[in-house]
This record gives structure tokens, C-alpha cells and sequence, in this order.
């Protein structure tokens, strides 16, 4: 069945937390596009045409993916964005999407929460991911302000999740929010 208003389910948390797993365990239940931002931006830098760094492609896929959120709730689809949501930039453009969107969609966050050790542990025992091959577990190390972020934070517009249990309930949580 059709939802009568489109709706953003945005997932985050840190590396390992589970948010690729939740987004595509959700995409197949509610037959909604799953959008990985770290799929995108390496579509983008391996584009033939792309001459920027890997930092650059994620700024573009950043833009390219809120310009077309945009669109495609307008035009009455919903969606699904996977994207750890550990920078200020992105929680401003979600609060962008919002206020531009209010009377249209209906914009979920969700955040994975889960202690650094045991995303670090989840990181390493992975054996796919997009850039699987790209980050080691030292470049994951220079990236723990987001982790930092997303706690140090209040982020009141956020739905926390314990995402320490098993991904069915993970699964299981975040569905009882959408209903």
C-alpha cells in the first residue's frame, strides 16, 4: 500500500552500527529506495569525468542527494538515506528539507546507537560494505568526531536506538516508530 505522504527515513550512527543493514532490512519492507551516500560518492569519484578527491565526491553527493530528496518527495515518493549524520552540515540540510517540506512529507531520523568499541569491532569482522577496501580501521580512528557528535549531541528531532541488539530487533524498534 501507497503511503498518502511521502516520508524520509534518515538512519545514522557511527561506522558498524548497523545502518546499511537496518536501511536495506526497511527498503525491501516498505518497497522504498535505499539512497548509501557512500554508494553515491563512489559512483561519483569513480566517475571518468569526476577530478576531485574522495572528500570532494562526498560533498557532491551530499548536495546531489538532498537536491534530489527534495524532488522526489515533492513528487510524492519516499525514501530511504543511510548516512552516518555526524556532521553539522548534514542536520542542517535535514532541518533544510524539513522546514521546506513541512506541509509534504514526513521526515523520520533515526540513530544507531552503540558503544565506539563495539562499532570499531563490528567495522573490522564486515566483509561488505562500499568501501570495504577504502577504510581501515586507523582511517576509522580519524573519524570518531562524528561518533563524538552524534552523542555529545541532543539532537531532539532524533529517534535513538539501542542498535546492541540483533538487527531483527533493531528492525523491530524503528518499524514501531514508522507505524
Amino acid at each position: 500500500m501507497k503511503r498518502l505522504t511521502p516520508q524520509l527515513i534518515a538512519i545514522g550512527g557511527f561506522a558498524g552500527a548497523g545502518k546499511s543493514t537496518l536501511a536495506r532490512s526497511l527498503g525491501r519492507h516498505l518497497q522504498t529506495p535505499v539512497f548509501e551516500i557512500d554508494q553515491i560518492a563512489k559512483s561519483i569519484q569513480n566517475s571518468a569525468t569526476f577530478k576531485g578527491s574522495a572528500q570532494d565526491a562526498y560533498g557532491v553527493a551530499f548536495d546531489l542527494f538532498f537536491d534530489f530528496a527534495v524532488m522526489h518527495l515533492r513528487n510524492g515518493g519516499s525514501l530511504i538515506f543511510d548516512q552516518n549524520l555526524g556532521h553539522e552540515r548534514t542536520w542542517q540540510n535535514l532541518e533544510k528539507l524539513r522546514a521546506e517540506l513541512a506541509d509534504t512529507a514526513d521526515i523520520k531520523i533515526f540513530i544507531l546507537e552503540c558503544p565506539y568499541e563495539v562499532c570499531l569491532e563490528r567495522f573490522a569482522a564486515r566483509t561488505e560494505h562500499p568501501n570495504i577496501d577504502d577504510v581501515t580501521l586507523a582511517d576509522l580512528a580519524d573519524h570518531k568526531f562524528k561518533w563524538d557528535y552524534l552523542n555529545e549531541n541532543e539532537l531532539p528531532q532524533a529517534i535513538r536506538i539501542d542498535a546492541t541488539s540483533s538487527s531483527s530487533e533493531v528492525f523491530d524498534q524503528v518499524r514501531s516508530h514508522l507505524e
